[in-house]
């Protein structure tokens, strides 16, 4: 088995997951509870955040590359891994609008809608793994962590779009950007994990 797809998408989702840190770092004015993180687009080191999102696009593929070598999956896994790069593409091209009572853009609301389609091909991803009977091994091993980060993400998501419902017609939209980072980080954190452990898989006996 090549683990490099393994490796190479392991890098770059954990460097993402720094680049996000350093950025709140440098970018204090974009408030944790209110702003999403898409906002650092918007702004000094904007070009930092659309390069995390194009490198969160080949991460997903390099995951695709990974998954494939590890045995057979549904086909629906792949495609669905797939509309999660395209949407992270989308995202990085279409900058999106600020937080705060201006004007709605056509671009910003683009990258508003690509962006929820984004999040439910991903947690279609994660669940995939995690509910799937025709799992091979090494993937058979992730499907704990995929099932528990499925269900959160998916609450995050639902927490997300009722605050921006509830809140629409009075912007800026309190405690959604908390809210969206919980649902960033659950997302990132099952990628380490699940790119991590097929890192590690060096053609054992698949089972299942």
């Amino acid at each position: 088995m090549d683990r490099r797809p393994a490796i190479a998408s392991f890098c770059g989702f954990s460097g993402s997951v720094i680049a996000l840190i350093v950025l709140q770092i440098l970018r204090p004015e974009r408030s944790l509870r209110h702003s999403f993180v898409s906002e650092f687009a918007v702004g000094r080191y904007g070009v930092v955040m659309t390069v995390v999102f194009v490198i969160l696009a080949m991460s997903s593929l390099l995951l695709e590359a990974a998954i494939r070598q590890a045995g057979d999956i549904p086909h629906r896994l792949c495609l669905l891994i797939r509309l999660t790069t395209v949407g992270l593409l989308v995202i990085a091209a279409c900058r999106t609008d600020l937080n705060d009572a201006s004007p709605r853009t056509l671009i910003g609301s683009i990258h508003n809608g690509v962006a929820v389609l984004t999040f439910v091909s991903a947690i279609g991803v994660m669940a995939t793994i995690g509910y799937s009977h025709s799992i091979s091994f090494p993937l058979a091993r992730l499907q704990p962590i995929s099932r528990s980060a499925a269900a959160i993400c998916t609450l995050t998501l639902t927490m997300m779009l009722s605050v921006i419902g509830i809140q629409h017609a009075h912007r800026p939209y309190l405690y959604a950007g908390l809210i969206e980072r919980v649902l960033i980080a659950a997302f990132l954190l099952w990628a380490c994990l699940s790119s991590f452990e097929l890192a590690q898989n060096r053609g054992e006996t698949k089972v299942g």
